[in-house]
């Protein structure tokens, strides 16, 4: 390469193919991804439950507040599973960039006694309170129907 020296930096650009693949058939897929705002620690979520042919069921979104994309992802897998049992649907696959996420959620009942905080534990970043987590009931949690 021309006039490069040691120590240049090259970027690298790279195409990377990605596919969906639905969930077998008799589940339904929670998919979940979480909003953090850098600046001021805002975060939020939003969710899709989708069948076995890609169609979308339902979409919610929910503004949290201040926290941590951790604790974001918690709280859209928590809404999204409950919403989804509201909906008679009991064989759900989770679905999250946040592999802790999903973890933490297995380990924790999901219920009006769920708290994020107790799933994230030591996690938390130290200027988090552990008492700051939003109340499952009342929640105001933003769901739609999709039509097709």
């Amino acid at each position: 390469m021309k006039n490069r020296k040691d120590g240049d930096v090259v970027a690298i650009k790279a195409t990377r193919y990605v596919s969906y693949t639905p969930p077998l058939s008799g589940f339904i897929e929670l998919n979940v991804d979480a909003i953090y705002m850098g600046d001021d620690n805002h975060i939020g979520y939003g969710g899709v439950l989708r069948d076995t042919i890609s169609t979308c069921i339902v979409g919610f979104s929910k503004f949290v507040g201040k926290g941590s994309v951790l604790l974001a992802e918690l709280l859209g897998i928590r809404d999204g599973l409950i919403l989804a049992w509201e909906n008679k649907f009991r064989n759900i696959v989770r679905h999250s960039d946040s592999l802790m996420a999903v973890e933490l959620s297995k380990r924790v009942p999901i219920g009006p006694e769920f708290n994020p905080a107790t799933a994230i534990g030591p996690l938390n970043r130290p200027e988090a309170k552990r008492n700051s987590c939003p109340p499952l009931f009342p929640r105001q949690l933003e769901a739609k129907k999709l039509e097709n």
